[in-house]
């Protein structure tokens, strides 16, 4: 694996555990907002830098129920099923000795109930700041994509119909984030227009970019969820870490838009 690639993989997804697919530790830090879920710690796990290769990775995945003999809240029935997403959760690393060394204090029942409203805290949070998604917002994305690639030939955004597009790219896992996102694409097509008036290439370089950094992780071997997913945290984190929402709402419309995922 190049050089690049292996420094893209260590930032993306440290704090994985062994036998946790990449593609479920992703899923679990955009549901849980890059916040440890231990109530009343909200600590931010990914803290930013000027360049994405200077930020500092907190946050660890923890089992709910343990994930082999002996360790803490371990279930001999949840064969199979240790390493999926309703048995993990995302911790800061503080809390998750903690709640690994004082078994008796943290049963399962009382974590799979901080989990289940941390994230739907974190979801009402999203939904609330899309609804607000404002021209400056999208502007740091948008800016971010169109300075990847300056040149290619002139195209024009082609609309697939999102349920069909969502089943064909196998994104069922993020379908309601992508809808989530999509729900603000006129926002986000009016702020394209507004860009192209002023500079007639904008959408083409807005697209040109895009496309390179689909290819750039598709190149990586990674399957579409993850391509998804690293489209927006990459797209975030070039707004120093700004809200997720702006980053969402561009990814799902390009995604929707653009003919490089298929249509």
């Amino acid at each position: 694996m190049p050089r690049g690639q292996r420094r893209r993989w260590s930032i993306l997804s440290k704090g994985r555990r062994v036998g946790v697919k990449a593609e479920t530790s992703k899923r679990l830090a955009l549901k849980s907002g890059n916040c440890c879920a231990f109530p009343g710690c909200g600590v931010r796990l990914i803290l930013p830098s000027v360049t994405p290769a200077g930020e500092a990775i907190l946050g660890e995945i923890a089992h709910i129920s343990g994930s082999k003999p002996g360790s803490a809240r371990f279930d001999a029935g949840m064969a199979g099923k240790r390493d999926d997403i309703d048995n993990l959760i995302y911790l800061c690393p503080n809390h998750h000795v903690e709640i690994d060394t004082q078994r008796a204090k943290y049963p399962t029942p009382t974590i799979l109930g901080w989990k289940r409203d941390h994230e739907l805290r974190i979801r009402r949070v999203v939904e609330r700041e899309m609804a607000d998604v404002a021209f400056a917002d999208l502007g740091l994305v948008c800016d971010a994509i169109v300075g990847l690639d300056l040149s290619g030939a002139p195209n024009t955004f082609n609309l697939t119909e999102i349920e069909l597009k969502i089943d064909r790219n196998d994104l069922s896992v993020v379908a309601n984030d992508i809808k989530l996102g999509v729900s603000r694409s006129n926002v986000v097509r009016t702020f394209i227009e507004s860009e192209t008036k002023r500079d007639a290439l904008y959408e083409d370089r807005l697209r040109n970019g895009f496309k390179q950094k689909y290819l750039e992780l598709a190149s990586m071997g990674l399957g579409p969820v993850e391509v998804f997913l690293d489209l927006v945290e990459w797209s975030r984190r070039n707004t120093k870490g700004g809200p997720l929402s702006p980053a969402m709402a561009v990814v799902s419309t390009l995604f929707e838009s653009c003919d490089i995922f298929k249509a």
